[in-house]
């Protein structure tokens, strides 16, 4: 999805952290926190490339026996197109449109119509929302009625 965002604003990225967390208020499980933050040679908006730097980062950080509660990727020095720097010893990436097409997929067919294995988390995982507040300014079905 991060790397759909940076197409539509016409940015690449050269930097991907990736951050795991449990939860620091079940003081009876055990605890742990940690981020690491991976360098691209060059910036890009390729969701395979953002992928796997993101995916080295998790096996570098993660530790079985903990019951995790967050977790997250954020791109880091963030340069519009026009702006690129280009390696000067790096090996030259082909130009795939294959993120292009996954976005208009996505866009015509609903979010999440096609998307990398890698990033499947499961079909009966849902996020926790019980203690959602209410939309009041962006949905009217929230909205209070007053008689």
């Amino acid at each position: 999805r991060v790397a759909e965002k940076l197409r539509g604003q016409a940015c690449h990225a050269q930097e991907v952290s990736v951050f795991l967390m449990t939860n620091p208020f079940k003081e009876h499980l055990p605890q742990y926190k940690k981020a690491v933050a991976i360098r691209l040679d060059e910036p890009s908006d390729d969701v395979a490339r953002l992928m796997k730097s993101a995916l080295q980062g998790l096996a570098h950080i993660y530790r079985p026996g903990f019951v995790y509660k967050k977790a997250g990727v954020i791109l880091g020095e963030i340069w519009p197109n026009a702006s690129v720097q280009l390696s000067l010893f790096g090996q030259p990436q082909p130009r795939r449109n294959v993120g292009a097409v996954m976005d208009r997929i996505n866009r015509d067919f609903g979010s999440g119509a096609v998307r990398f294995g890698a990033s499947d988390v499961g079909q009966g995982w849902r996020m926790n929302q019980q203690r959602l507040s209410p939309r009041y300014s962006t949905r009217w079905g929230d909205l209070r009625v007053v008689s």
